[in-house]
């Protein structure tokens, strides 16, 4: 029952938003009572329902608030009973942007879609639970679990998760900002002397992105790097989101603050994600910047641009957290003897 009790709560909070048929009539019976002036306004033909649009509009703002009100107190209380793990899995689920995924109607042309097995792996990624038809270890010798894929680099997963998040904020920061460069090198060390014992020194040293006009003026150069971690993994288990994405998010400022500054006379932005959808207070920041941005180059509004942002990442975390779930890590070897143009040569291929 508390499974099915977690999914008719809304996507915010963690659950799937599944309709419960029961609550259908009291929300028709609120309707009807809402509307009803203004119903017999229009039956008598007056003239003068502005004065009754805006009480209804009132009354539907206050109705709203005091629904999210008791909706916030009843996943309270639900929470208080789940496991620990499934508490944390459904706080994870409840970070901004995180839902997305569910929240949209499942579009192939925008890219807003997944196959039914995809579906049901996202589902038990949601909440923790095992997928079904996993292997039981792995090509490295581990045990095959959901922590366990979501962190091995065998089969390049990982990189192929964090190319997808730089390729997509490199697309938009080109759409909108100047000198968009991806994986731009850094200007090599001469002497200079950086804080810290955890920054990097090394003369080949890339970041992700650059670009100009993010943060000031058209000509000061931003760089960004990409960090997405798994939340769930064993020694995460005893921090908090909060304080993972600021772990994070320090991480890649002692490694790349202070050089960027002194050297490239710049400024530095890490971007910070789970695997869930969850996103740093810095990278929240950053993509309501670049949504604003956005929608003023489009002349769209910026709740729809900002939606559309959270929504494509969404799916590229999870499209590439279940590509690291059923990904295939083995390789088959390399035939590297063969000569393919004495090959053909010999067999006389290409003849008619």
């Amino acid at each position: 029952w508390r499974y099915r009790t977690q999914a008719i709560f809304p996507c915010r909070s963690g659950g799937l938003g599944v309709i419960r048929p029961k609550t259908l009539i009291s929300e028709f019976e609120t309707s009807k009572e809402f509307s009803a002036p203004l119903t017999t306004a229009i039956l008598k033909q007056e003239r003068k329902i502005l004065d009754i649009i805006n009480a209804e509009a009132e009354l539907k703002s206050s109705h709203k608030k005091r629904k999210r009100e008791l909706e916030k107190e009843e996943v309270a209380s639900f929470n208080q009973e789940l496991s620990p793990q499934l508490k944390r899995a459904v706080e994870l689920a409840s970070e901004k942007g995180a839902s997305s995924w569910l929240i949209t109607l499942p579009l192939e042309e925008h890219g807003f879609h997944l196959h039914k097995a995809a579906f049901r792996d996202a589902v038990c990624l949601r909440y923790g639970w095992r997928p079904q038809l996993l292997p039981d270890t792995c090509i490295c010798g581990a045990s095959f679990m959901t922590s366990h894929a979501m962190s091995c680099p065998n089969g390049g997963f990982l990189s192929l998760r964090h190319n997808e998040v730089r390729d997509f904020f490199g697309q938009i920061l080109n759409e909108v900002c100047h000198d968009v460069e991806i994986e731009p090198r850094l200007q090599p060390l001469d002497g200079e002397c950086l804080p810290g014992c955890s920054a990097n020194t090394d003369q080949e040293a890339r970041l992700d992105i650059s670009a100009r006009g993010v943060w000031g003026g058209r000509m000061e150069k931003t760089f960004f790097d990409v960090r997405v971690f798994h939340p769930n993994c064993p020694s995460y288990s005893s921090f908090s989101p909060e304080s993972l994405f600021r772990k994070h998010e320090q991480d890649k400022r002692r490694q790349y603050e202070q050089r960027i500054i002194q050297v490239e006379h710049g400024s530095f932005t890490p971007i910070v994600f789970s695997c869930t959808g969850g996103a740093s207070k810095i990278t929240t920041t950053f993509i309501k910047k670049i949504a604003s941005m956005l929608a003023e180059k489009k002349s769209s509004s910026y709740s729809t641009t900002i939606s559309w942002i959270r929504c494509r990442i969404a799916f590229s975390l999870l499209r590439s957290s279940i590509m690291c779930l059923r990904g295939c890590r083995s390789k088959t070897e390399a035939v590297t003897d063969i000569n393919i143009p004495l090959a053909v040569a010999e067999a006389r291929l290409g003849r008619d």
